[in-house]
Parts: structure tokens; C-alpha cells; sequence
């Protein structure tokens, strides 16, 4: 069965048997779309979590890492048009030498400038050090890129690693977003983010929202941007109308 996985994980990044669909998020003052958050399918690997966790085993995570930013990259840049565009990426990902170089190879793109490109440090993996973390995420900055954290509450982040490494943005795990609109101890934390965001001048995403008592909650409690199906489900980019969105 494991070799069977390698075997299958393999094809699909060297055949490129892989693709992306994007869900949009939205402004909550101006309801307005502001970006895509790109995410990996496969028809050959059909649980995204699997697809990961064969690559974490098999230490081929920065080679699917790598595939994956391509693949978005090379997409968006071939609009006429692009909004901004969120690419999951791993934090071990981020700090290897060899990321920095392929960005550097990417800057071709046109995307690839005034932060329209958002690169998530996936919390999936655990935080590596802040001190190696701020120093890459400096140079990706330096490059044009921007710098989510990404699912804040779910994993490694806390409220001091998020001040040290001063992302653009802070995206909020969707436990925060179910039944926001009658828990009290959420919405306060919502509040605390959501000034920080604006001490830092920061932007806060609340992720998968779904219900429309927790979108308005997070409209009053002055959440920036709302991401979740009950606003828009990932989709073929095709299917979106692409115009410039602006945070």
C-alpha cells in the first residue's frame, strides 16, 4: 500500500495529474470579491489531507509544495486580469534555501508583485523557528509577495508568534465562525483580533463561514474579509468573473 502511494503521488506531480479550484473571499464592507484562495485536487489522490500526509511520510512535501505554487502561479498569470490569489504553502516549504530561488525564478510574472499573491503558512505543520520564519518571510515581502497566517486557533500560532513574524494577514480557523453569532467568548476573541489586525495594520479573514447569523456577527465585530461556502464553494477559476480586487 505505501509504495502504491508513492507510486501514485509521483504520477501525479510528474504527469501533472493535478489541479486547482478557487474559493472566493469577500470584503464584508463592500461585499465586493478581493481574492481566490487556490486549492490542490487530484483525481488520483481525492482526500487533499492524504495527499499531504503521504507527502509529510515520504519527505517529498517540498517537491509537492513546489509543484503546487507553480501550477497556481503559472494559472493566475495567464489572466488578463488577476485578483489577489492565496497559495497554501507549508512552513518547512518556506524556509528551505531552495524556496527563495524559485521564487526568484517565478518573478517573471507579472502576478508576482504588489502582494496579489498571498502565500499561507499552513498550520497543518508545526511553526519553525521565529527567528529563520521572520527573516524568510522579510525577503518573500522584499519580493513582492504577501504573507498570511493561516487557520489561527487550529495549530502553532499564538497571538506573540503572529506579532514577531508581522503577516499581512490573519486568517481565523472556521471553528471560530460556527455558532459565532451566540458565543460570547468567540466574538471576544474575534474583537481582539480584529484590533490587533488594525493596531498592526493587519487583515483578518474569518474562514468557513457558513451560516448567515455568523456572517453578520462577524460584519458587526469588523471582521475585513469572509471566506466559506455560504459566501462562495471552490470552483474551476474559469468560472469567476477576474477583475482587480483590492483589500
Amino acid at each position: 500500500m505505501e509504495k502504491q502511494n508513492i507510486d501514485l503521488l509521483e504520477e501525479m506531480m510528474y504527469k501533472r495529474n493535478f489541479h486547482h479550484v478557487f474559493q472566493p473571499l469577500y470584503n464584508l464592507d463592500t461585499w465586493e470579491v478581493s481574492g481566490f484562495e487556490a486549492l490542490l485536487r487530484s483525481d488520483l489522490i481525492e482526500s487533499p489531507d492524504k495527499l499531504f500526509n503521504i507527502a509529510i511520510h515520504n519527505n517529498m512535501l517540498y517537491e509537492l509544495d513546489i509543484a503546487s505554487v507553480y501550477h497556481a502561479l503559472d494559472s493566475a498569470s495567464k489572466r488578463s486580469s488577476i485578483r489577489k490569489l492565496f497559495i497554501n504553502v507549508f512552513p518547512s516549504t518556506m524556509v528551505n534555501p531552495q524556496f527563495l530561488s524559485f521564487l526568484e525564478k517565478m518573478s517573471h510574472h507579472r502576478c508576482s508583485r504588489n502582494k496579489q499573491i498571498i502565500f499561507e503558512m499552513n498550520e497543518a505543520e508545526k511553526f519553525v523557528d521565529t527567528y529563520v520564519a521572520r527573516k524568510v518571510i522579510d525577503d518573500i515581502k522584499g519580493m513582492g509577495y504577501g504573507i498570511a497566517i493561516d487557520d489561527y486557533g487550529k495549530g502553532e500560532a499564538s497571538i506573540e508568534s503572529i506579532v514577531n513574524l508581522e503577516p499581512d494577514i490573519i486568517k481565523v480557523d472556521q471553528q471560530f465562525s460556527k455558532n459565532l453569532f451566540s458565543c460570547m467568548e468567540k466574538q471576544s476573541e474575534i474583537k481582539m483580533l480584529v484590533q490587533l489586525c488594525e493596531e498592526k495594520q493587519m487583515k483578518l479573514v474569518l474562514e468557513g463561514i457558513e451560516d448567515e447569523r455568523d456572517l453578520a456577527t462577524a460584519k458587526i465585530l469588523g471582521v475585513h474579509i469572509g471566506q466559506g461556502f455560504l459566501l462562495g464553494k471552490p470552483q474551476s477559476y474559469t468560472n469567476f468573473y477576474l477583475r482587480e480586487g483590492n483589500f
